[in-house]
């Protein structure tokens, strides 16, 4: 069953839920009728059999014809739309997009990564941050793996895959 859920905020969902994701598909609603071009009777000229009926009914048999014929085609808007969504979701995104650079050869101390983290999110009042082992969770899924170096004569555990950009 579908449930469209019209709304002018987009609900909050955790981004690693794949479940919810696979039944989630943002609709981007993004025309806007300008107020000389609207008709106030729509609604009462819509609603009544006599006068859009036949039309609507037709429009309806087109669809389903279509439908069966092809399948449901997830147009390419309702892709990217769903896809910024999900990303607009991702906890992380923000302090990867302004704090970290990912390539092959990059390297950070796991702890001096987490102590980043959690001094730019105090610097942007955040007053939740996730929690050390989704956040770890997280760098793994962006690529980034655990090991161990030597760093100043240490032994240290490392993130290898990414690190932490000059500027910050």
């Amino acid at each position: 069953m579908v449930r469209p859920i019209p709304s002018n905020h987009a609900p909050r969902v955790r981004d690693d839920d794949a479940a919810m994701w696979r039944r989630i598909l943002r609709i981007p609603f993004e025309v806007v009728i300008p107020i000389e071009e609207r008709d106030p009777q729509i609604k009462k000229i819509l609603t009544n059999p006599a006068k859009a009926g036949a039309a609507i009914l037709a429009w309806a048999v087109r669809g389903c014809l279509l439908w069966q014929e092809k399948g449901l085609i997830i147009p390419d808007c309702v892709q990217a739309a769903t896809a910024s969504y999900r990303d607009d979701m991702d906890p992380l995104r923000d302090f990867f997009q302004d704090c970290c650079t990912f390539q092959e050869s990059a390297i950070v101390p796991v702890s001096d990564l987490r102590k980043h983290y959690d001094q730019w999110a105090s610097d942007c009042g955040i007053k939740w941050t996730i929690g050390p082992r989704e956040f770890n969770d997280r760098v793994r899924d962006k690529g980034a793996a655990i090991d161990t170096k030597w760093i100043n004569g240490r032994s240290q555990k490392c993130w290898l895959g990414i690190k932490l950009q000059d500027t910050h």
